[in-house]
């Protein structure tokens, strides 16, 4: 049998930070659903699974958002729409539950409700007509059902069948009531109340390993110096003014830090750098920070070592002993301890097994790790494979919620004496780093460069109206205009707008359907900084990034939502 092969999963946890620090409702609703269906049952699996352990990267935006709801202090606008009573919406309010509740294509989440299918069904026989003409298709009923389900559906399906009102409800099906609906609404507050202590606790049993990012997910390379993108593409579309600040990426890394031992009692040890993003400007931020390891992804190491890995037909790297080891980087008497996911691995939990049953794609990934442990020999025990990935969004397209696949995954690993599942940190306890890199590649998990982040039309405007924006703030604290508290509050805005989810969706290759609202929420948080200063945003900050040439005013459901003094934008033209 030999030494056991030592395994990792990393899950990362992130949500863009959402919130309207104004109005104190979040545009999207997906850290409270989420935190029903994926952030909870994802650590608390683990009590059934003994010799399992797991680590989880959970980004302090999200950590912050999450106790905010717990607190009662936040709300969003779909939470808005589905408490408030079936009788009393209005044409918005209706058209917004058909627009938002109604998803386009059949999700495995919706697949097993059958009330819930015939309302998205009705919907979609009536796609000929106008929003203004749906509307009066649908019963007062039918809205308070819409209502209920778009809730009830985004609770992990283990849950459904245990709690015994929520199990009541999908059992009912139908002809809900407002206290049935009140009843689901408080059931998911209770719920995100206690993830973050869940996660607390996990971590100090031993049984998981929390670490952290820089507070609202920056680019971090990009911060430090945009032209770094030309490294990997030389051709790449830059902004017309060079966005360099270090002290923003060191900031949002020390914000990191200052969130995690407040929610978590201690220091983390281990750093997820957003996006897997390196560069050797930010490796030396994140060494000066005090923590111990970081993780990318094997691109990464591939350019940086000068080489690349071949895999043979099954996926199997021929060169296995490069990857799955720690490496050391050593600049002046800093040190960090870097790791490597195994990109082909994380990618078929992340994109390939959800199309397969559970128990059947759990095997092939066992066996995929057994045969790592015989390619190595009677060295397993000195190497680590890191499946790492985003541990919440790919569980949308597995039946249950990847129920079957996770529960036949960990019972198999938990068995099985020749793979040994650990946290990064207890591996690198015990093991030596394979050697020195003397260089980083900066780029990223994707393509190992920059690219969906900086280069189109979109993104450079964007990191244009960031660096103003920036600027107007730093020459306001020049010459003497602002207090430190009033700049503190300014500043905040500026490290949301820095956040890598804004530039993904400004991007030429990820369309989320939405990205009118990505688009206004980006430059809101522009505006806040001259609105907080007492100063007139600059006209371009309401208009469209994504498609200047188109002009909509924005719609939005009414009531408490909508802020009476929030001015009107131009926005493309798609259904609100």
């Amino acid at each position: 049998m030999g030494s056991p092969l030592n395994i990792a999963f990393v899950w990362h946890m992130h949500q863009p930070y959402y919130l309207d620090r104004h109005t104190r409702i979040a545009s999207f609703p997906w850290v409270r659903l989420h935190a029903c269906k994926d952030y909870f049952d994802m650590v608390t699996i683990l009590e059934d699974y003994p010799h399992i352990k797991q680590t989880f990267n959970l980004v302090p935006s999200l950590v912050d958002q999450l106790n905010q709801y717990a607190k009662g202090d936040v709300r969003d606008y779909y939470l808005e729409m589905s408490a408030k009573p079936a009788h009393e919406l209005t044409a918005l309010d209706k058209t917004f539950l058909l627009s938002r509740f109604c998803p386009e294509g059949w999700q495995p989440r919706i697949g097993p409700y059958k009330r819930y299918k015939e309302l998205i069904l009705k919907k979609e026989a009536l796609g000929s007509k106008s929003y203004p003409e749906m509307i009066q298709e649908f019963s007062e009923e039918e809205y308070r059902d819409l209502q209920v389900w778009f809730n009830l559906a985004w609770f992990d399906s283990l849950l459904l069948e245990k709690d015994n009102f929520l199990k009541e409800c999908v059992e009912k099906g139908r002809h809900f009531t407002e206290m049935d609906k009140i009843g689901v609404i408080e059931k998911q507050r209770a719920l995100v109340e206690e993830v973050v202590p869940a996660y607390r606790r996990f971590q100090e049993e031993g049984k998981i390993e929390i670490t952290t990012s820089p507070f609202y997910h920056p680019i971090m390379p990009l911060l430090c110096d945009s032209g770094v993108a030309l490294e990997a593409l030389p051709d790449v579309n830059l902004p017309s003014f060079p966005f360099r600040y270090p002290e923003d990426a060191r900031k949002q890394v020390e914000m990191g830090l200052e969130c995690y031992r407040q929610n978590f009692g201690r220091s983390p040890r281990g750093m997820w750098p957003p996006e897997q993003a390196v560069s050797e400007e930010a490796v030396r931020i994140m060494m000066e920070s005090g923590v111990e390891w970081i993780i990318s992804d094997e691109e990464v190491l591939a350019n940086s070592l000068g080489t690349k890995f071949v895999r043979d037909g099954q996926g199997n790297l021929q060169n296995p002993e490069d990857l799955y080891r720690a490496y050391q980087l050593q600049r002046g008497d800093r040190e960090l301890k870097i790791i490597f996911r195994d990109h082909f691995l994380s990618d078929l939990i992340g994109f390939v097994y959800g199309s397969k049953p559970g128990r059947q794609a759990a095997e092939e990934l066992h066996g995929r790790l057994k045969a790592i442990k015989a390619s190595l020999g009677d060295r397993a025990e000195r190497h680590l494979v890191t499946i790492a990935l985003d541990g919440e969004n790919c569980w949308e397209h597995y039946d249950r919620d990847g129920y079957e696949f996770l529960r036949s995954l960990y019972q198999l690993l938990n068995d099985d004496p020749e793979l040994k599942v650990v946290t990064v940190s207890e591996y690198l306890d015990k093991a030596e780093p394979k050697g020195h890199l003397d260089r980083i590649w900066s780029g990223s998990w994707i393509n190992a460069n920059f690219g969906t982040w900086i280069g189109s039309r979109s993104q450079a405007r964007a990191w244009d109206y960031l660096y103003h924006t920036r600027s107007f703030l730093t020459t306001m604290e020049r010459q003497g205009q602002v207090d430190q508290e009033t700049a503190q509050r300014a500043w905040e805005e500026i490290y949301v707008a820095e956040g890598s989810d804004w530039f993904w969706w400004f991007g030429d290759y990820h369309h989320s359907g939405l990205d009118q609202v990505w688009d206004s929420q980006f430059r809101s948080h522009l505006r806040a900084v001259y609105q907080i200063l007492n100063e007139q945003p600059p006209e371009h900050l309401f208009e469209a990034i994504i498609s200047k040439d188109e002009a909509a005013l924005v719609v939005r459901p009414t009531g408490p939502m909508h802020h009476p003094n929030q001015r009107r934008e131009k926005l493309s033209t798609t259904p609100p």
